[in-house]
C-alpha cells in the first residue's frame, strides 16, 4: 500500500508535465525521494550522526509473539527502523536465562543470534528466535546483546566492535517475556575485567596485618 502511494505520487508528478530532471521531492508520508534525469528514483539517505553521537530516535525492538512446541520455545521479534537512515545490517544475540534456584541468580541457558538487514527508514523486519528443550515460561529473561557486527550509520562490519552497535537500537518492555538490552560481564583475566583486589584476597597481607617499620618478624610456631 505504501509503495502504491509513492508510485502514484511519482506518476502524478510526471503527468503534470514537470521536467524530470535531477531534483528532490517529499512524498505524502514525509520521505524524501531523489528524481533522476534517467527516469529513475531513489530514497534520500540523511547523513548519519558523526562520531559517537547517539541518534535521537534509535530503532525499536519489540517482542510480538511467543509459542511453545513439544521440545522448544519460539519468540517473534520485530525491528522497527526509526532512524533517518537504512539499517544495512545489525546482528543481535538473544541470551536466555533460567531461574533454577529462587535464592540464587539466574543462570545462562542458551543464545540465538539473528541479523536484520536492508531495513529502510519507517520499515520493519521480523525474526524468529528459538530455544530448544525448554518451555517459554521457564525462561526468566532474555538479554539482547550487541555482537559488534553491524553496518549502520557510520559503522561498518570492518569498524564496528562489541558495544558500538547497541546505541542504534532500543528494546521495548514486553508482557510476553522479560527482555532488555545488556552486555555479558567480562570473564576474569580478560582485558575488560578489573584486576583482583590483592588486599581483599589476602595475597598482600596476612590475617594479622602488615608489619610496621622496625618490627621484628615473628617466629613460626615451634621455632625457637
Amino acid at each position: 500500500m505504501k509503495m502504491k502511494r509513492i508510485l502514484g505520487f511519482l506518476m502524478g508528478w510526471s503527468a503534470m508535465g514537470l521536467a524530470w530532471a535531477a531534483s528532490e521531492v517529499v512524498t505524502p508520508d514525509g520521505r524524501s525521494i531523489l528524481l533522476k534525469d534517467d527516469n529513475t528514483w531513489e530514497y534520500v539517505q540523511e547523513a548519519p550522526p558523526a562520531g559517537n553521537e547517539v541518534p535521537p530516535v534509535p530503532a525499536l525492538l519489540t517482542v510480538e509473539k511467543k509459542k511453545d512446541y513439544a521440545d522448544a520455545c519460539q519468540f517473534w521479534v520485530k525491528l522497527q527502523n526509526r532512524l533517518p537512515f537504512k539499517v544495512r545490517n545489525l546482528a543481535l544475540r538473544f541470551s536466555a536465562f533460567i531461574q533454577e534456584d529462587p535464592y540464587k541468580e539466574p543462570v545462562f541457558y542458551d543464545a540465538d543470534t539473528r541479523s536484520f538487514s536492508e531495513v529502510r527508514p519507517t520499515e520493519y523486519q521480523f525474526r524468529g528466535i528459538f530455544y530448544m528443550d525448554i518451555k517459554c515460561d521457564q525462561i526468566a529473561f532474555i538479554r539482547v546483546e550487541d555482537t559488534g557486527r553491524c553496518s549502520v550509520g557510520e559503522l561498518t562490519k570492518f569498524s564496528a566492535q562489541s558495544g558500538d552497535c547497541a546505541k542504534y537500537v532500543d528494546v521495548a518492555e514486553s508482557d510476553l517475556v522479560k527482555i532488555f538490552k545488556g552486555q555479558p560481564k567480562p570473564e576474569q583475566g580478560s582485558p575488560e575485567a578489573p584486576l583482583p583486589d590483592l588486599e581483599q584476597s589476602g595475597a598482600a597481607a596476612d590475617e594479622e596485618g602488615p608489619l610496621l617499620e622496625g618490627e621484628a618478624i615473628p617466629a613460626e610456631p615451634g621455632v625457637q
